[in-house]
C-alpha cells in the first residue's frame, strides 16, 4: 500500500483514533508531519558496558539476564527489585509503581536496561531504567531520538511510528538545488531527515544537523523577506494612537521588564504608531521574556479598539499562552478566547460569533485561527510563535 506525506497519521500501524487525537496535540497530523517532528535530545546506546566498569552519576547501557527477582508492596506501593548480572558483575535495578513487571519480566532471560547509576549505600543502582527484552547477541541499539512528549505519547510510541514512516523521506521535496548543497556542503533533504531521527553515528546527525538548522534560517528570512516585500506599504494599513500606552500594562506584570524588553518593545510601539504595516521578529532565547513584550502590544492593539490574534504551533503551546495571558487581560477588560481543533463544535460557534461581532478581543490558538469561516470584525495585530514552524503560505493567509 502506498503512503502519500499528506496521509493521515492513522495509515501507520497501531495509531488508532485515540493515539491519532494525542499526536493531534503535538501537531502530527500527517506523515510529513511525523517525518519533520524532531527530537530534542538523543540517548546514546552504542556501547554496552561490563557492570563491573559502571560508575556512579553515568548514564550507561547494560545488557544481563535476571538473577533475583523480588516484589514488595502491593497496587502503588509495589516496588520491584532486580540482580541483574554479566560476565564481570551484577547490579541492583529497581522499579516503584510498576507491579505489572514482576509478569513482565523473567528470571535467566537478557535484557537491556538503559539509565542512570546511582548508589546505595556501598551498592550501585539502577532507578526506573528503560529496558527491553534481548537475545544478548543483538548489537547495541545505538543513537536513539528523545522526542518532546505528551500525556498518553511515550518516546517508544514515536520511535515506532517514525520506524515505519522513514521510507517516505525521500518523497520530501528538496527545494534546494544541487549546486546550492555543494557549495554550503549540505546534506540532501531526505538524508537529513532520516538522520536527524535515527543516526548511525555522530557525523550522520551532524550533517543532518546542519542541513535543517540551515533550512530553518533560510526559510525564516525568506519568509520575512517576501513578507516585507508584500506587506510593507500604507494601503490598509493601521496607524495604532500614540495616546494609547503600555505603561500601565507593563506595570501590572509580576515582574520588572528588562532593558532589552523595554527597547524592542518601544520599538514596537514606535512600529505599530506609523502609518505602514509591521513585520517584525523577536528573537531571544527560551525565558528571556518575549511573550510578555507580544502581550503588552496586544493591550496596545486591544486599547485601541482592535483585535488581535496569536497563534502557536500546538495545541499544548497555544494553551499554555491562553492560561498565562487570559488573567493578565481580563484586569484590564481585554477579553480572550482559545480557538484549537479540538473545540467543540459549540465552542467554535461561540467564539466565531464573538470575534465576528467584535466582543472578543483577542484569540489565541493553534492554525485553526486560519481555517475557513474564522472572520475577525477589526483584526489589528498578528503574533505567532515558533513562526519557523508555520509557512509562507499560513503566516500570508493570517
Amino acid at each position: 500500500m502506498s503512503i502519500a506525506l499528506s496521509d493521515n497519521i492513522k495509515m501507520l500501524r497501531g495509531v488508532g483514533p485515540k493515539k491519532a487525537e494525542t499526536l493531534e496535540k503535538v501537531g502530527i497530523r500527517t506523515i510529513a508531519d511525523l517525518l519533520c517532528y524532531y527530537p530534542s535530545d538523543y540517548e546514546d546506546r552504542r556501547v554496552i558496558r561490563p557492570i563491573a566498569e559502571l560508575e556512579e552519576g553515568e548514564t550507561a547501557l547494560i545488557r544481563g539476564k535476571i538473577q533475583l527477582l523480588l516484589k514488595n508492596g502491593f497496587g502503588k506501593n509495589t516496588r520491584i527489585r532486580l540482580l541483574v548480572c554479566d560476565e564481570s558483575g551484577g547490579i541492583e535495578v529497581v522499579f516503584f509503581h510498576m507491579a505489572y513487571l514482576a509478569k513482565s519480566l523473567s528470571k535467566e532471560k537478557t535484557y537491556e536496561f538503559y539509565g542512570k547509576v546511582t548508589s546505595r549505600g556501598d551498592r550501585l543502582q539502577m532507578v526506573h531504567p528503560a529496558w527491553n527484552e534481548t537475545d544478548g547477541l543483538d548489537d547495541a541499539p545505538g543513537i536513539l531520538p528523545v522526542y518532546p512528549l505528551t500525556e498518553g505519547l511515550s518516546n517508544l510510541d514515536l520511535r515506532k511510528y517514525v520506524k515505519q514512516a522513514l521510507p517516505y523521506a525521500p518523497l520530501l521535496p528538496d527545494y534546494l538545488p544541487r549546486e546550492i548543497r555543494e557549495a554550503e556542503n549540505l546534506a540532501g533533504l531526505a538524508y537529513a531527515v532520516s538522520n536527524i531521527h535515527f543516526p548511525s553515528d555522530g557525523q550522520r546527525l551532524r550533517e543532518s544537523r546542519y542541513r535543517l538548522v540551515f533550512d530553518e534560517l533560510f526559510l525564516l528570512q525568506a519568509a520575512l523577506l517576501y513578507l516585507r516585500g508584500s506587506g510593507k506599504r500604507t494601503e490598509g494599513a493601521i496607524a495604532f494612537p500614540k495616546t494609547v500606552r503600555t505603561a500601565d500594562f507593563v506595570k501590572a506584570l509580576p515582574f520588572e521588564l528588562t532593558a532589552a524588553q523595554k527597547r524592542v518593545l518601544g520599538e514596537i510601539e514606535a512600529d505599530m504608531e506609523a502609518p505602514s504595516a509591521m513585520n517584525r521578529l523577536v528573537q531571544g532565547d527560551v525565558g528571556s521574556g518575549k511573550t510578555a513584550v507580544a502581550a503588552a502590544a496586544v493591550f496596545k492593539a486591544a486599547k485601541s479598539g482592535f483585535q488581535a490574534v496569536f497563534m502557536a504551533p500546538t495545541e499544548i503551546l497555544s494553551k499554555q499562552h491562553f492560561e498565562g495571558l487570559k488573567p493578565l487581560f481580563s484586569a484590564f477588560g481585554i477579553r480572550v478566547a482559545f480557538l484549537s481543533g479540538t473545540s467543540t463544535a459549540k465552542e467554535r460557534k461561540e467564539i466565531l460569533a464573538g470575534l465576528r461581532d467584535g466582543s472578543i478581543d483577542l484569540l489565541i490558538g493553534t492554525h485553526a485561527v486560519i481555517q475557513e469561516g474564522v472572520e475577525y470584525k477589526n483584526l489589528g495585530l498578528v503574533i505567532t510563535d515558533e513562526q519557523h514552524r508555520f509557512g509562507v503560505a499560513q503566516r500570508t493567509r493570517l
